[in-house]
C-alpha cells in the first residue's frame, strides 16, 4: 500500500478504516480480513447498544457467515422461525412454511441486533488484521489521489488522530453525517405508517412460530426472541399522527386475543419506515456501504440482511483494487448497479409487505384474508412466497461478483470473482 503523505502526524496505515461498527461495518472487516486486507474499524460508541432493533438474518445472509465459520455460532444463539401463520379478523388464512422449501437453512434467524454486533465483534478481536477503535468519533474525511485520510476523535480524552488508508468506507447508518461531507444527495421519503414495537417476556405458548394478525382496525406482527422473550409490533400512527391512544400491551391483547402483561415490557420503541437511495456509492476513495447508502422499509427485515450483501461485494471490489487486478473506478460501476438493483427488489417487497398489512376496513380486510389463504393453500405460490421472505430469490452476491467490468486504463479485462 501506498503511503499517504502529510505534514500532520498520522497514525499506523492500513488498508481499509471503516466509519461505523454496527453490524454491517463489522461484516464488511471481516470480509476484507479474510482476504487478507488490514483494517481499522471506527466506532462512536463503546459497546453494542441494548435498544429494540433488526432481528432477522436471512439464508443469504447466514451463506456469508458460513465462509467465516460464524454460521453455527448465530443459530446457536438465536431462534430458528420455521413457519409463519397468518390470522385475519380472529381466524387463521394460512401457514407459510420455511421448512417445506429445499434449503441448506429453511428458515429465517431470530437474533437482536446487538447480539448479533457482539458475536461480529468477539471474532473481530481475534484477528490481527482488524483494529477495533471504540469511542471514536469520525470527524472529517479526505480522498487523496494516492490515499483517504480520516480525522478522529476520542469521545472522552477528546484526542484526535489522523488515520490513513488506500480506501475508507461509511457504514454510519441512514443518519450518518459522511454522505453530507462527501456532497451526495440521498433522496428519499417517509412512508405514512409509524410503529410502536416492544419486547416482552413471553407467556403466549405462541413457541418459536412467527404469527401476523390482520383486521379491519391495524396489523400486529410477532415474533420470538431468545431467552423466553417475544416482539410484539403494531401499528400506532398514520403520517406521523397517533392514533392509538391505548398501551401497547393492551393493544396486543384486545387486537390478538393473547394476553400481553405491561409488567412483562422489557423494552419500547416506535419507528415511522422510510426509503432513500444516495445518488451516487463513492465519492474518490471514500465508499457507502449499507443504511449510509440506502434506507428502506424494515417491514421483513430485509434492511440489514441487503447491507451484509452490500459488505461482501464491496469487500471484493476493494480487494480486487488494492490487488491492482482492477480500477476503482470500475469495481465502485460494478458494486453500485449491482447494489442498487438488489436495493430496489427488497425495498419493493417490504413496501408492498407493510401496504398489504397496513390495508383498513371491512372490505379491505376481507379480500386480503381471501387473497393471502388462496396464496397460501398453492403448492407453487407458497414456494414462491417462502424464498420471496427468505430473500432466496433476491441476486446473489456470487450472481453480482461474476459481473465483468470494462477495461481498466492499461486495457486489460478484469472480473470480480
Amino acid at each position: 500500500m501506498r503511503a499517504c503523505r502529510s505534514t500532520r502526524e498520522v497514525v499506523k496505515d492500513t488498508d481499509v478504516i471503516i466509519a461505523g461498527g454496527g453490524p454491517v461495518g463489522l461484516m464488511l472487516a471481516l470480509q476484507l480480513a479474510e482476504r487478507g486486507r488490514s483494517v481499522a474499524l471506527i466506532e462512536a460508541e463503546r459497546e453494542p447498544p441494548r435498544r429494540s432493533m433488526a432481528i432477522g438474518i436471512t439464508p443469504p445472509s447466514l451463506d456469508l457467515l458460513r465462509e467465516l465459520g460464524l454460521d453455527h455460532v448465530f443459530i446457536q444463539s438465536g431462534t430458528p422461525i420455521r413457519e409463519v401463520s397468518v390470522h385475519e379478523r380472529g381466524r387463521l388464512v394460512g401457514r407459510l412454511a420455511f421448512d417445506e422449501v429445499l434449503d441448506r437453512y429453511p428458515f429465517i434467524l431470530v437474533l437482536p441486533q446487538y447480539m448479533t454486533v457482539s458475536l461480529l465483534r468477539e471474532r473481530a478481536a481475534e484477528d490481527a488484521r482488524i483494529q477495533l477503535i471504540g469511542g471514536t468519533t469520525v470527524i472529517r474525511i479526505d480522498s487523496h489521489p494516492d490515499c483517504a485520510r480520516v480525522l478522529a476523535r476520542n469521545s472522552q480524552s477528546g484526542e484526535e488522530q489522523i488515520r490513513s488508508a488506500s480506501f475508507v468506507v461509511a457504514c454510519d447508518g441512514a443518519r450518518g453525517r459522511i454522505i453530507e461531507q462527501l456532497g451526495i444527495p440521498k433522496p428519499g421519503f417517509r412512508y405514512a405508517p409509524g410503529f410502536r414495537m416492544g419486547d416482552f417476556t413471553d407467556r403466549t405458548g405462541l413457541g418459536n412460530s412467527a404469527h401476523l394478525y390482520f383486521g379491519p382496525e391495524r396489523p400486529v406482527e410477532s415474533f420470538p426472541l431468545p431467552g423466553g422473550k417475544r416482539r410484539w409490533i403494531v401499528r400506532s400512527d398514520w403520517n406521523a399522527r397517533p392514533d392509538l391512544a391505548e398501551s401497547l400491551s393492551n393493544a396486543v391483547t384486545r387486537l390478538t386475543g393473547h394476553r400481553v402483561d405491561a409488567s412483562d415490557m422489557l423494552d419500547e420503541s416506535w419507528f415511522q419506515p422510510a426509503r432513500a437511495l444516495a445518488r451516487a456509492f463513492h465519492r474518490g476513495r471514500v465508499a457507502l456501504c449499507g443504511d449510509a447508502a440506502h434506507v428502506m422499509s424494515p417491514i421483513g427485515g430485509q434492511g440489514m440482511n441487503t447491507g451484509f450483501a452490500d459488505a461482501a461485494l464491496l469487500a471484493r471490489a476493494l480487494d480486487e483494487a488494492l490487488a491492482g487486478r482492477a480500477a476503482i473506478e470500475d469495481g465502485m460501476r460494478v458494486y453500485r448497479a449491482a447494489r442498487v438493483r438488489a436495493f430496489r427488489i427488497a425495498s419493493r417487497r417490504a413496501a408492498v409487505g407493510m401496504r398489504m398489512g397496513v390495508l383498513r376496513g371491512t372490505t379491505a380486510s376481507a379480500a386480503r384474508g381471501m387473497l393471502i389463504g388462496a396464496l397460501l393453500r398453492n403448492r407453487t405460490t407458497h414456494d414462491y412466497l417462502a424464498r420471496w421472505f427468505m430473500m432466496r430469490s433476491l441476486p446473489s452476491v456470487a450472481s453480482d461478483a461474476r459481473v465483468h467490468i470494462r477495461p481498466s486504463e492499461s486495457g486489460r479485462r478484469h472480473a470480480f470473482g
